[in-house]
């Protein structure tokens, strides 16, 4: 640890100077008895400027009736932090969970600088940040990171994107904490490794969130990425609650058992800009939606992708509509089916009724049972054996799914998206980089019955309630996630144009899958393509791949021959993403952690993708390297 060793004259002279303290409480008087303290939860530092950067810690009371508590921060040149840049005080109190941010100005574009925090004669470690450069910068490097369930297993992708020396930046794109309680997803893992949640049970208040954000910065491995480089977040669901949208989530009850949503987004958004290094906005908490420019290089533009523009996701079981054959009753006591548009097209159509349809599955080919009669005397919960309801896929893609109106970003961010492109392109800047929550490319799951032996199909289907569900999309052609942009395609295609008008170099930065992905987009209407994604998956959180219980079997592949998006697809593996950015090459190097059950791992490269800029009107096709 390196110690701070500045004079109080020279912290309150530079502090006078201007530094913009974002803090909860004033400046200290230096009057008060110190209290002792800890700093438990480490440092960090977070959306950099090219000329200022948010750093952050939390002081932990011995005495839990403290109130207040005075606190000093320094930014220096140097490890040793004597070569002071930029130094103050601020007083954090327990209204504000004792926790001090600070919005540091006045700093130099592309400088490594060192920061720590003193109570007294306490001292925090010291972390690293850096600022934006300006100018021709020559490259940049990025963790890509998503998903990280504590109990889950431990944070060796932290770890190990903590350990690249030449990292600038880490960009988390959700997921940083998840919800549940003690019995939740990802607990199976921490019973045997002894990673238990805090507080036991689900969030749901702002004391829960807080001790949830805690309990996860305690981690060596998180705090030691923290205090290595500066990070860039956004929040997906599980901050939240599972599937969340801007009235509710999949996880959070609609009969007012977990009270309301509103009270739990206000508790949730409270609790991550205290523990986020994050740049707050002065009104709207959930409107996270931001940018940052690094030179000539490229512009990084944050998307809010859940609580201020997202419409409701559709749900198979409730909202795919099944098949159904119009009937005339003109004779009410003898229906009729139609079978042809001429005869439908002649009837009044007071006297037509939709019926839904029964098929008879027992041969090679559905058919549909027609007779009336024979329709009327079942029973629609317990049908007869070898009759079911076949779903109407073609009219869910054409007439839900599709509906125009349906949002995503929202109206407003869509807007502001595409004016930071367009001012991104306009900068001379070569690379536009989004940084999206959820999977944007086309997604649909292959019939596994082309993938796996009779036998091990059958006990799959049997055994696996998601191995059903993807089946049966697979056999349809809808869309396996319709949490992902699979489920606003419309909203997607407007982000697609966005992108062909400022003519970006888009490269598109995804998690929440806990797969690796490598995608080309394509615009729907001309079929171009208008970008690539680099999806990355879990920290530690359970893949794709174990979920399915289907690790040695090469899905991935069998997901790219299915899909004309997808070149690449691994859903196995822990790990993170280093995207490495310079004027001539974008390059994706999917680094993967051989285990989340112990400290002691190891690293390889699975698969390195780049692109090259202005290739076909778009950024360049993927290439293998």
């Amino acid at each position: 640890m390196a110690y701070l060793v500045w004079t109080r004259r020279q912290t309150l002279a530079s502090f006078l100077a201007g530094a913009s303290v974002l803090a909860l409480g004033g400046c200290s008087d230096g009057n008060e008895d110190t209290p002792s303290v800890s700093f438990d939860h480490g440092v960090a530092s977070g959306d950099p400027l090219n000329d200022r950067v948010m750093i952050w810690t939390r002081v932990t009371p011995d005495d839990e009736g403290t109130t207040s508590v005075p606190v000093t921060w320094v930014v220096a040149w140097d490890e040793d932090l004597q070569w002071e840049a930029r130094s103050g005080d601020v007083v954090v109190d327990a209204e504000g969970d004792y926790i001090a941010k600070i919005d540091v100005d006045r700093l130099a574009p592309g400088t490594t600088y060192y920061y720590g925090f003193r109570v007294g004669d306490q001292l925090s470690p010291t972390g690293r940040t850096k600022t934006l450069p300006t100018g021709d910068a020559e490259s940049l490097k990025l963790a890509v990171l998503s998903c990280s369930n504590y109990p889950a297993g431990f944070f060796n992708a932290y770890r190990a994107m903590a350990d690249i020396e030449d990292l600038d930046l880490a960009v988390h794109l959700g997921d940083y904490i998840y919800e549940y309680g003690a019995d939740g997803y990802g607990t199976d893992v921490g019973n045997r490794i002894g990673r238990f949640n805090v507080p036991p049970h689900e969030l749901l208040t702002l004391s829960d969130y807080r001790q949830r954000y805690a309990l996860y910065r305690t981690d060596p491995d998180l705090q030691a990425l923290h205090a290595h480089v500066p990070m860039i977040a956004i929040w997906d669901d599980h901050e939240t609650a599972n599937n969340s949208w801007m009235k509710g989530a999949q996880n959070h009850a609609e009969d007012g058992s977990e009270g309301s949503w509103d009270e739990r987004k206000a508790a949730f958004t409270r609790a991550y800009h205290e523990w986020l290094p994050i740049r707050t906005p002065s009104d709207d908490l959930a409107a996270i939606q931001r940018s940052f420019q690094a030179g000539s290089l490229a512009s990084i533009v944050m998307v809010e992708a859940r609580l201020i523009g997202r419409d409701k996701q559709f749900d198979y079981a409730a909202d795919l509509p099944f098949v159904e054959t119009p009937f005339d009753f003109t004779d009410p006591d003898a229906p009729v089916a139609i079978t042809e548009e001429a005869v439908l097209n002649a009837l009044d159509p007071a006297d037509v009724r939709t019926i839904k349809t029964p098929f008879n599955m027992t041969g090679d080919v559905p058919q549909p049972i027609l007779n009336y009669a024979e329709i009327s005397a079942m029973d629609p919960e317990n049908l007869p054996d070898g009759v079911q309801f076949l779903p109407n896929a073609d009219k869910f893609m054409n007439e839900i799914l599709g509906t125009e109106a349906r949002e995503l970003l929202g109206q407003d961010q869509e807007q502001w998206l595409g004016q930071e492109l367009a001012a991104s392109k306009a900068s001379g800047a070569v690379w536009q980089v989004l940084g999206n929550p959820v999977m944007m490319a086309r997604f649909v799951f292959p019939d596994l019955s082309n993938v796996l032996p009779k036998a091990r199909m059958d006990a799959l289907l049997e055994e696996n309630p998601l191995a059903r569900r993807f089946t049966t999309f697979a056999r349809l052609g809808l869309p396996a996630n319709l949490d992902g942009w699979d489920g606003y395609p419309a909203a997607r295609d407007r982000v697609y144009q966005l992108a062909k008008a400022s003519e970006a170099n888009l490269i598109v930065l995804t998690g929440d899958t806990h797969t690796f992905w490598a995608n080309e987009l394509i615009d729907s209407e001309e079929r171009k393509r208008v970008g690539v994604e680099f999806a990355t998956t879990a920290v530690s959180s359970s893949t794709l791949g174990q979920i399915l219980k289907m690790t040695d079997v090469d899905l991935g592949g069998a997901i790219a021959a299915s899909n004309e998006e997808i070149k690449y697809a691994n859903l196995n593996p822990q790990g993170a993403i280093v995207l490495t950015l310079t004027p001539t090459q974008a390059r994706a190097d999917y680094i993967v952690v051989d285990t989340v059950e112990s400290r002691e791992f190891k690293t390889k490269t699975l698969r390195s993708f780049v692109v090259s800029p202005n290739e076909d009107g778009a950024v360049g096709p993927l290439r293998r390297v």
